[in-house]
């Protein structure tokens, strides 16, 4: 998995100031670190998405940690209510709440 994200230089800008999180990935936002790449704008490049995947495909460490982290993410959101859940976590790193 590598987040990807890009938009016009506007939008991002607005997001940036009304938004203050460290990781754009909610996958990110709700470890509270970064467990998987993220390419946010000027970085959204081609050569630059195969890297970060070829580099995953090719480390079978870096793929078991990742998905460690994503089982512990899991088991964090559980099952129903798990939107409510990330958008309260959300709100609260943001801190809008």
């Amino acid at each position: 998995m590598v987040v990807v994200y890009k938009t016009s230089w506007i939008t991002y800008g607005i997001g940036k100031m009304l938004v203050n999180v460290k990781n754009i990935g909610l996958v990110n936002i709700v470890a509270g670190k970064q467990i998987v790449p993220e390419l946010i704008q000027g970085r959204v490049k081609p050569l630059r998405l195969a890297v970060e995947a070829a580099a995953m495909m090719e480390d079978p460490a870096r793929r078991n940690r990742i998905k460690q982290e994503l089982a512990l993410i899991k088991e964090k959101l559980g099952t129903v209510g798990a939107s409510s859940r990330v958008a309260e976590a959300v709100i609260a790193m943001s801190g809008q709440g």
